[in-house]
């Protein structure tokens, strides 16, 4: 994927880094954020003009670390980001939306964000492309936080990832017979991601929603151009985020 507005891994990525990333590593974070977004800017510099092509990628990488730096100062441990990660997550996705937006107007860059619809399409790319990510990582960091049995555990996720694939299978094979019926059996996804929460609490949910996260991602066409856009699937994508924001609650609740 070029770019892909309704879904953004780097978002993610750079999310999870600031979020449970110890500080003393954070200077190469930045570093890093720096370089990829040259990387792509600066090659643009003719069309998009000197000033934003060189600062854009020193000020933008800065400007996006302030919410979650002032999270860290409340939330300090894996768990406590584990709790409250649907509101982390929303703020930061709309953060980063707003900080194109604030970075672009300040440097005259290209107007990637003008209008309320592809903010909220930006903002819940970043949001997707957030849980993806930082999800495996809490389960890595958090294996002795919540009761279950581990065995019963692998039996269900097993489980769980065969129905993932015979409904990811019969979406894609009914991209012929119309876009409801492909977002009707696309949604049917979250039943598998809703019966790990229920059995196993958050980290039921944590690895139902990285299944849905990794289904969802395939299903998106590869288009091979910037801010690119499948509306059909989009519809699929707020109706899923929404319902993760409830899942991750509830299953926190249900481990306590």
């Amino acid at each position: 994927l070029s770019s892909l507005d309704q879904w953004f891994l780097a978002g993610g990525l750079r999310v999870t880094a600031l979020l449970l990333l110890p500080y003393r590593y954070w200077p190469f974070r930045l570093l890093g954020d720096i370089g990829a977004l040259l990387a792509l800017r600066l090659p643009r510099e003719a069309y998009d003009g000197t000033h934003w092509s060189y600062f854009s990628p020193l000020l933008l990488p800065v400007v996006m670390t302030l919410v979650p730096l002032l999270v860290r100062q409340r939330l300090n441990s894996p768990a406590s980001v584990a709790k409250w990660l649907p509101v982390l997550l929303i703020l930061s996705a709309a953060w980063g939306a707003a900080s194109n937006v604030f970075v672009n107007e300040l440097l005259k860059g290209p107007p990637s964000i003008n209008s309320l619809d592809m903010f909220v399409r930006v903002t819940v790319g970043y949001y997707l492309g957030s849980l993806i990510v930082i999800l495996p990582f809490l389960l890595w960091l958090l294996p002795n936080a919540f009761p279950g049995t581990f065995r019963t555990y692998v039996r269900d996720a097993l489980f769980s990832l065969v129905t993932f694939c015979l409904i990811y299978s019969a979406g894609a094979w009914s991209q012929n017979l119309g876009s409801e019926v492909r977002q009707g059996i696309l949604m049917l996804m979250i039943v598998p991601a809703l019966g790990m929460t229920l059995q196993h609490g958050w980290r039921g949910a944590a690895l139902g929603i990285t299944a849905l996260m990794i289904a969802i991602w395939l299903v998106l066409p590869h288009f091979n151009f910037e801010s690119a856009h499948d509306e059909s699937i989009f519809v699929v994508q707020k109706v899923l985020a929404l319902l993760t924001a409830v899942m991750l609650p509830l299953g926190w609740i249900i481990s306590v």
